[in-house]
């Protein structure tokens, strides 16, 4: 549902919403939201979720001369992002929490430039991951499937390390540019669901280590329930030896047959 705060006719319209972005046209000001830019605004949102950018934490939308600005409330930090073009090849958004910003590009082939500088991402190696990819497909959550516990991932698997050069530091990273950046990682690659959570986690340990590393390290250990399903103890640190303090957080995949 979109609810409607009245503005001065210099300043910019703005929507708050609450639940979904399943948007109709609005009255706004005694003026009628269009079906193009209700169709526009929806198309944007469907661009930022590709992107891994958490759209049901948007608080409202500024709709300017300039472009559609989304507000995403990260609890108590809010970040303003805006798609500054949107071609076959590539996608670039602008974001900025009022004191830093970002501009961020996802390209064709997967990368991430961040202010002009591709993130690294190391390979994860072949033993790491499902090596049958003709015949199983893997789908990605924060939750355990169905009806299993996390308790019941009690099987040992592998483990695995990945490291992410950011080329710059991180503390000049805004919590939408690293959530982009995680759900690069192999235990959240080709998620579906909000990382917003887990990259405020991860931001909110590793700063307090080390505010300035350019380098942060995944270290992530599978377990299986059944054949078909893998929880990821995912730990992240402030560095790409994977030392010291971390922080954990938890990711799962239910595999299909094709």
């Amino acid at each position: 549902m979109l609810f409607v705060s009245i503005m001065p006719s210099f300043a910019a319209t703005t929507y708050n919403s609450q639940v979904s972005y399943a948007m109709e046209p609005s009255i706004v000001a005694n003026k009628t939201l269009t079906r193009e830019k209700t169709s526009q605004i929806e198309s944007e949102i469907a661009t930022l979720n590709n992107c891994h950018i958490d759209t049901s934490i948007i608080k409202k939308v500024n709709v300017t001369e300039k472009g559609n600005e989304y507000i995403l409330n990260y609890k108590n930090i809010d970040e303003k992002v805006t798609i500054k073009s949107n071609d076959n090849e590539n996608v670039t958004i602008i974001v900025s929490d009022g004191k830093k910003s970002n501009t961020i590009s996802f390209t064709k082939d997967g990368s991430i430039i961040l202010d002009g500088y591709k993130v690294q991402v190391s390979q994860v190696n072949e033993t790491d991951m499902n090596i049958a990819k003709t015949i199983w497909k893997g789908k990605k959550s924060l939750t355990p499937y169905g009806n299993l516990k996390p308790s019941d991932y009690n099987r040992y698997l592998t483990s695995g390390k990945q490291n992410i050069a950011l080329g710059k530091a991180l503390n000049a990273l805004t919590i939408t540019a690293l959530s982009s950046i995680i759900g690069s990682l192999h235990p959240y690659l080709g998620i579906t669901v909000s990382l917003a959570g887990v990259a405020k986690g991860v931001y909110d340990v590793l700063v307090a280590v080390n505010p300035r590393t350019e380098y942060l390290g995944c270290k992530y250990t599978t377990y299986i329930a059944g054949a078909y399903d893998y929880k990821y103890i995912n730990k992240f640190y402030a560095n790409r030896q994977c030392t010291g303090r971390y922080r954990q957080e938890l990711s799962y995949e239910h595999f299909i047959i094709y």
